[in-house]
């Protein structure tokens, strides 16, 4: 995955090997020296006056994909190929840790033809692969053109994941291996005029993920578990059907009594953060607001995918407004307040833990601690 290998992030420390997939958005993998390509087809010329860079980042997609389109016809067969090879090459050595990355359906929105027929057959003209970080007015044709790329790219990937859990059973790994499926986020498709996700758009098209669970001898197969979950449950979950303590840096709780029927959720309420702005939802409410009182509204501003203006808090009622549609703040001053210093106790709470940032602080004896195995 493009934003776990390029410079700075160093995401596969602590694996035995890795293999990075290359051509993913601003990954400079195909080559186009002295000239922009043809985007036409990709978008159209009003929409480059409105957003002039997408042009070069258009252009470096798509050279990407001339060079990748050789291995085959997306980037997520390619990765799901080479997961199989390894599993071909290691089922035997047991025990193993094995993580997938599948980039899409980030954006570009770019699937294989016969994934876009199924959500709109017959498509033609620009295709519109990359929508914007922006609020903005569109056309219905674009805008439909926009979701059924989103719908393709998903069905690419659903495909493909499907191709490695064939093979994971194929190599009777089922019968002894904890597989789980997860995103990271999802994303708007219209809703409030906007597309993506970022600062601005914490709600449940983005905040809420898949998350599958498949334990050896399947005793809960098919059953849907209730109940708030947060990413950093994940952890401790996988590493308690496997007998193993999680470390005590990590935050997250052991969720698994939900799948069993045998406890509640250890959550009241999750909270997702994006660079300032910071969101919290329970059963009943959705309510984001910039959560540090001493960021400054231009640092909101100048980050990536925020509005023009200053975020204002946002509250929505999900019993009325599941589609979180309708900014009920200033009707509801009380449960925006309650809401608000829920999301800050939860977040200082970590913060001893996390630095606020999840990083190590700068003092800290890099030979001992945190890096240490």
């Amino acid at each position: 995955m493009y934003h776990q290998f390029k410079p700075g992030r160093n995401f596969h420390r602590g694996f035995q090997t890795w293999e990075w997939v290359r051509g993913l958005e601003f990954d400079f993998y195909g080559t186009s020296p002295h000239r922009l390509l043809d985007v036409s087809d990709l978008t159209s010329d009003d929409f480059l006056a409105k957003y002039p860079s997408l042009r070069d980042h258009l252009s470096q997609y798509k050279a990407n994909k001339n060079r990748w389109q050789q291995q085959g016809e997306s980037v997520s067969q390619i990765t799901a190929q080479a997961a199989t090879r390894w599993l071909n090459q290691n089922y035997a050595e047991k025990p193993f840790y094995l993580q997938v990355e599948f980039f899409d359906p980030h954006e570009p929105w770019d699937p294989p033809r016969r994934f876009l027929e199924k959500h709109m057959p017959n498509a033609h003209g620009p295709s519109f692969i990359e929508p914007s970080y922006d609020t903005i007015l569109l056309s219905d044709d674009i805008k439909n053109r926009m979701r059924a790329n989103y719908a393709g790219a998903v069905s690419c990937v659903d495909h493909w994941v499907g191709s490695i859990l064939e093979a994971i059973e194929q190599f009777g790994l089922l019968e002894n291996s904890v597989v789980v499926f997860m995103g990271d986020h999802g994303a708007m498709l219209g809703e409030h005029e906007q597309f993506l996700k970022g600062p601005d758009k914490l709600r449940g098209q983005v905040t809420h993920v898949p998350m599958l669970v498949h334990v050896p001898g399947n005793p809960y197969a098919g059953k849907k578990a209730g109940g708030f979950i947060q990413i950093p449950d994940v952890m401790p979950t996988v590493l308690g059907r496997l007998g193993l303590k999680p470390p005590s840096r990590v935050t997250g709780s052991d969720f698994w009594p939900l799948a069993t029927g045998t406890g509640t959720s250890t959550h009241e309420y999750v909270v997702q953060t994006y660079g300032w702005v910071g969101a919290i939802r329970n059963a009943e409410w959705s309510y984001s607001e910039i959560w540090k009182p001493e960021a400054k509204q231009d640092k909101y501003r100048k980050s990536p995918g925020a509005a023009s203006m200053p975020y204002q808090p946002q509250l929505y009622n999900l019993q009325n407004d599941p589609k979180e549609l309708a900014d009920v703040a200033e009707k509801y001053p009380d449960v925006a307040r309650q809401m608000s210093a829920r999301m800050k106790e939860y977040i200082a709470s970590g913060e001893g833990v996390t630095t606020g940032s999840f990083g190590p602080k700068p003092s800290l004896d890099l030979k001992e601690g945190l890096y240490s195995k």
